[in-house]
């Protein structure tokens, strides 16, 4: 997904996401202390941010964030599913954008949060452009929790070895990649740990090249086989020089570019390094803009509330 660069901080959007749970607000869950939201999730490295975020929230709303974290992929859809036929539902889900937030919103499970994301609109909080992903028969069942802007770490070293500047378009980032692997430097490394990551090629490429065909292919009215992703994919294939994230031959400056998310694993192999050994630039594309390509969160991660839900005692 693309948005603007627009600020948007992230604990105000966090905010925004509560909203449904604090507009509805009539009564508190058995057995849970007044005040506070359990928020369901996959991904246990959100677990610490989002409780700190909870924390100050309450301060602000009157509610704190409690994060439940179900590690297992597989068990925490099943889990979600399966609650929202019972009235032992999660306060929240931090889910995925797009189809998957679809498939739960046709149960009447989810919380329609339509006003509260024209609420959020008006008030700048969020980027009106990224409601179809959030949308289900024109109504919206969810809010961001993060725009996160795709990015390249590298080693500032290596390039001043080589005397390079961080690229700021695609010409330029592929003049690079030729100096250095002119130079016996790998240009660029990356992870297909957990297999998601290796959509991002693609999906930058693509969406710089052809916008309106690259959402009308994940909406499934275009085809993969059509020319139109065949070269998104060749050009992506010959941007790619290896796999493996490496912070051995990141430090020894063998290899040098890597493209991440801050929440991915290579950004944590990178991280660990020195600290003076890293920049993070944003990823320019095959095209005249320099915009930077953004997805919502890893996977569009989106805040919703299940309909089933009790809503805790909070000041409004």
């Amino acid at each position: 997904m693309s948005g603007s660069r627009q600020g948007v901080d992230r604990r105000t959007l966090l905010a925004a996401a509560a909203a449904g749970a604090l507009a509805t607000a009539c009564g508190t869950a058995e057995g849970k202390p007044p005040g506070k939201v359990a928020v369901h999730g996959d991904n246990a490295t959100w677990a610490k941010p989002m409780a700190a975020a909870g924390k100050a929230m309450k301060s602000v709303a009157g509610i704190e964030l409690v994060p439940e974290v179900i590690a297992s992929l597989e068990s925490f859809e099943q889990v979600v599913r399966s609650s929202l036929r019972t009235s032992k539902t999660p306060d929240m889900l931090k889910y995925w954008s797009g189809y998957r937030l679809q498939d739960l919103a046709r149960t009447g499970g989810v919380v329609d949060l339509t006003e509260h994301w024209d609420r959020a609109v008006g008030k700048g909080w969020v980027e009106p452009s990224l409601r179809p992903a959030f949308t289900y028969r024109d109504r919206v069942y969810a809010l961001p929790m993060n725009l996160a802007y795709w990015v390249f770490f590298y080693n500032p070293e290596v390039f001043e070895k080589h005397d390079l500047k961080a690229p700021e378009t695609w010409d330029d980032f592929l003049a690079a990649c030729a100096r250095l692997k002119k130079n016996g430097i790998t240009p660029l490394h990356g992870t297909a740990d957990g297999r998601w990551p290796s959509f991002i090629w693609f999906q930058e490429v693509l969406s710089r090249q052809d916008p309106r065909f690259y959402q009308d292919l994940m909406n499934g009215r275009e085809s993969y086989t059509d020319p139109r992703a065949e070269r998104a994919l060749r050009t992506g294939r010959c941007s790619t020089a290896t796999v493996t994230a490496s912070r051995t031959a990141w430090t020894a400056g063998s290899t040098c570019r890597t493209h991440a998310t801050p929440c991915s694993s290579t950004a944590t192999a990178c991280a660990q390094a020195t600290p003076t050994s890293q920049g993070a630039p944003y990823a320019p594309g095959p095209s005249s803009t320099r915009r930077p390509g953004a997805g919502i969160g890893p996977g569009g991660n989106s805040a919703s509330t299940p309909a089933r839900a009790t809503p805790p005692s909070a000041t409004n």
